[in-house]
């Protein structure tokens, strides 16, 4: 009885604190789907819902909140499909630009205009964005696997080749 009491009581905990991470869970899932989109790799696995896995004895367990498995065609993309949740920190930027609380030209945050009730909603979405634009354990895992790559190493020596000698290039960039 106790096994199921604690098993209930998890699963419990765990769906809340899902409703509450939903929309974020949505955006940093999504952010490594447009990453494999954009790097060319084939998505094979969508997963947006929570599995638990308990130890045989209780102990502990591990909660996978969500997923996405790709095969990518080349290593170095791993890279960018596992640190794609940073780039949603741009996103409270370019709203608070589109509604005027943040001039990027000065870089200055208009706080009477952004700490009024109506934009409450603001809040929350920067509260979801925060820790959905944080790249999780497995994340670090995946970039590091990309980084460590043959296909990454000679991205990464062709970009420094081009930094040291322009000229080579077709066209001029600099």
């Amino acid at each position: 009885m106790d096994n199921f009491l604690f098993r209930l009581k998890i699963r419990v905990k765990v769906f809340f604190v899902y409703l509450f991470y939903f929309p974020g869970l949505i955006l940093h899932e999504g952010s490594h789907a447009v990453a494999a989109i954009l790097t060319i790799s084939k998505i094979t696995q969508i997963n947006l819902f929570p599995s638990i896995h308990f130890a045989p004895d209780n102990s502990s367990y591990q909660v996978t909140y969500g997923y996405v498995s790709s095969i990518a065609m080349y290593r170095a993309a791993y890279m960018v499909i596992g640190l794609a949740p940073f780039a949603l920190w741009a996103i409270p930027f370019f709203i608070g630009q589109y509604f005027g609380w943040i001039d990027a030209s000065s870089w200055v945050i208009h706080w009477k205009k952004l700490l009024c009730f109506e934009n409450w909603w603001f809040f929350l979405l920067l509260s979801q964005i925060t820790w959905a634009g944080f790249p999780s354990s497995q994340d670090w895992k995946v970039f590091f696997e990309g980084l460590l790559s043959i296909s990454a190493i000679v991205v990464f020596g062709l970009l420094y080749l081009i930094y040291l000698s322009p000229s080579l290039l077709p066209i001029r960039i600099f």
